[in-house]
C-alpha cells in the first residue's frame, strides 16, 4: 500500500472534490435542460404559462394534487367560468416538469379527435392501442373543459379506458369541469368515481370567479 504524504492526500482529496462537484453541475445542467423541454412539450397553452399568485384555497389544492404523484390519483376541478380551475392544472403540470416528470395538457375536443383519429378513412394511425397508449404514457395527464363531450357510449368507453390504464399504472389524472359535483359524478360514470374515492378526489372551486379582476388568475 502506497503511503501517501499529507500533502499529497490533501491534494488527491481536493481533486476528488471538484471532480464531484464538477459531475454535480453538469447532472444539473442536463436535469435544467430536461425541466425545459418537458413543460415546452406539455401542451398548456401559452395563456397559462404564466403562473400567477393563487389564494390560499387553490395552493393547498395543488399542492394535494402534488402530493399524490405516483399513487394513480384522479383528480376532477369543478367550479363556475373564471375560478381558476384551468390555471390550477397547469399549475400541477409544471410542478410535475420541474420533478422531472412527463406531463400532458389537451383539451377534452383535442383529446377525443385524437382518440378517434385510427377511424378516420384517411388516416394514417390506424392502430387504436397506440394512440390509447400515447395517453397512457404520461406520468400526468390533463383533460381540460371535459364535459365538452359528446356524452356518446364510444367516447365514455374511450375515456374510461384511458384513466382505467392510467389508475392501473399509477399515473396522475386532472379533469377539470364547469358542471356541478353531482352532475360531474353523473356523466364521467360509477367506475370511475369509485377509483377517485380510492385515490385522489374532487376539488370544489367555490369562490367567485376572478375574470376582470386584476390579479387575474
Amino acid at each position: 500500500m502506497i503511503d501517501l504524504s499529507d500533502a499529497a492526500r490533501q491534494n488527491s482529496e481536493r481533486l476528488a472534490r471538484e471532480w464531484d462537484e464538477r459531475q454535480k453541475e453538469q447532472t444539473e445542467r442536463r436535469n435544467e435542460a430536461k425541466r425545459r423541454d418537458l413543460w415546452a412539450a406539455s401542451g398548456v397553452p401559452k395563456r397559462h404559462q404564466q403562473m400567477p399568485a393563487f389564494i390560499d384555497e387553490q395552493l393547498s389544492a395543488c399542492e394535494r394534487m402534488l402530493d399524490s404523484f405516483d399513487s394513480g390519483a384522479i383528480w376532477a376541478i369543478l367550479g363556475e367560468w373564471g375560478t381558476g380551475k384551468t390555471q390550477m392544472a397547469a399549475w400541477v403540470v409544471r410542478a410535475a416538469c420541474k420533478t422531472l416528470r412527463s406531463a400532458r395538457f389537451t383539451t377534452a375536443i383535442e383529446f377525443f379527435v385524437r382518440l378517434r383519429s385510427p377511424y378516420r378513412d384517411d388516416s394514417t394511425h390506424r392502430d387504436e392501442s397506440a394512440v390509447i397508449h400515447e395517453f397512457t404514457a404520461f406520468d400526468l395527464l390533463v383533460i381540460d373543459d371535459a364535459h365538452v363531450r359528446a356524452d356518446s357510449d364510444f367516447e365514455n368507453r374511450l375515456l374510461h379506458h384511458v384513466i382505467d390504464k392510467r389508475h392501473g399504472a399509477m399515473r396522475e389524472t386532472i379533469l377539470t369541469s364547469n358542471q356541478s359535483e353531482a352532475v360531474f359524478c353523473d356523466t364521467i360514470g360509477g367506475a370511475v368515481v369509485d377509483r377517485m374515492c380510492a385515490a385522489g378526489g374532487i376539488i370544489e372551486c367555490n369562490w367567485p370567479s376572478f375574470r376582470g379582476r386584476k390579479d387575474n388568475v
